[in-house]
């Protein structure tokens, strides 16, 4: 898989009861970072798999990047929500 417009945001970014479970969904994973697609298809069957607020943020990101990095490490991005862990 090649990655050319990624976007790498905080895990705080991530509703806490979707981050527990959307791990399963994602591209690639481990027990603290998540890979997650943009596409529209992909933020459907997230959607659908009841991650609504990790679709919700996707689409935001749609035209910035095609994957979304979710990294504990990383920094708070103020553009978009946050989550009290």
């Amino acid at each position: 898989m090649e990655l050319n417009k990624l976007a790498i945001l905080s895990t705080a970014h991530l509703h806490p009861l979707e981050a527990k479970h959307g791990i399963e969904y994602a591209y690639v994973a481990n027990a603290a970072c998540s890979l997650f697609s943009t596409d529209i298809g992909m933020r459907e069957f997230y959607k659908d798999a009841g991650l609504v607020c990790l679709s919700e943020l996707l689409e935001q990101l749609k035209d910035i990047a095609d994957y979304v990095l979710f990294d504990p490490d990383a920094n708070v991005d103020d553009n978009y929500k946050a989550y009290e862990w």
